[in-house]
């Protein structure tokens, strides 16, 4: 009788899993990507899109609502109001002197009051308001909704009857419209007059100068370029924070981080700019 004696088998290495085979693919990640791209600013060129219907609606701008408005907004930006203009005064009377220290270099002193009221009056002042009242108001308010959503307030108002946009997305998106263009007029008549007083002093005697340049400078196709640009960027910085609160994971979203938000708005405000300068320029 035979005895076979089989040589042991060597245990089996198990095969390391490389980073490739852990992770997903690729084009799988950018489809990914590209899919939460296309539905985020789906959201806000659809909730954008209801905002325009509603702002156009007459009962949209009833008495009492834009006391409400005021009042919320009066409440909420006082003190950065307050901190706004001195730093757009400082700004103005720094950036006075030296572009007028610069041109008078240059035997170009006559172009200083032109050319800081196209930069700093048309394009610096309504991009820092905007700005302002995104990081301050907007976004918060943005925080808001969205915790009113979760806790299902916007639907017990859907089923009390009433419409839960008219009545919370609505006054939010007003209030970040009307702080937007009230702090552009604010830093505009800031700057237009530490304009005037870096360069003429604390007399009248430049006032009509000024006002002739102003009224040159101005023209009624360049101000009307500037004042769809306020409410452009009035409704932009009022907007896309009041969109995160109605970002659904169900397709594949995630919510936004202020900075996101943030971002998200400096975008569009860029855009808006850049056309603006096209528009003006070209």
């Amino acid at each position: 009788m035979e005895t076979t004696f089989r040589q042991p088998q060597a245990a089996s290495t198990p095969t390391p899993i490389t980073r490739a085979q852990a992770e997903p693919s690729r084009p799988d990640g950018v489809m990914q990507a590209l899919q939460e791209w296309w539905w985020l600013w789906w959201n806000n060129l659809y909730l954008g899109s209801a905002a325009l219907v509603l702002l156009c609606y007459p009962s949209s701008h009833r008495l009492r609502m834009w006391l409400v408005v005021c009042c919320q907004v009066y409440a909420r930006l006082r003190w950065s109001l307050l901190v706004y203009v001195l730093i757009t005064a400082a700004v103005g009377m720094v950036s006075t002197q030296i572009v007028r220290n610069a041109l008078f270099g240059f035997g170009l002193l006559q172009l200083t009051p032109n050319l800081l009221l196209r930069v700093l009056l048309v394009e610096l002042v309504p991009l820092a308001a905007a700005l302002v009242v995104a990081i301050k108001l907007s976004i918060p308010l943005g925080v808001e909704l969205a915790g009113l959503r979760r806790r299902r307030h916007l639907q017990r108002l859907e089923d009390a009857g009433l419409d839960a946009m008219r009545a919370e997305f609505l006054p939010r998106l007003l209030m970040g419209v009307y702080a937007a263009v009230a702090l552009a007029a604010f830093g505009s008549a800031v700057v237009m007059v530490t304009i005037y007083l870096g360069l003429y002093g604390y007399t009248t005697a430049g006032l009509e100068a000024f006002t002739h340049i102003f009224g040159r400078t101005m023209t009624p196709l360049f101000t009307a370029i500037f004042v769809a640009k306020v409410l452009a960027f009035g409704y932009i910085a009022g907007l896309i924070p009041l969109t995160v609160a109605f970002i659904d994971p169900r397709y594949g979203l995630r919510r936004d981080s202020e900075l996101t938000t943030l971002a998200r708005v400096l975008a569009l405000l860029i855009l808006v700019e850049v056309l603006s300068l096209i528009a003006n320029y070209y």
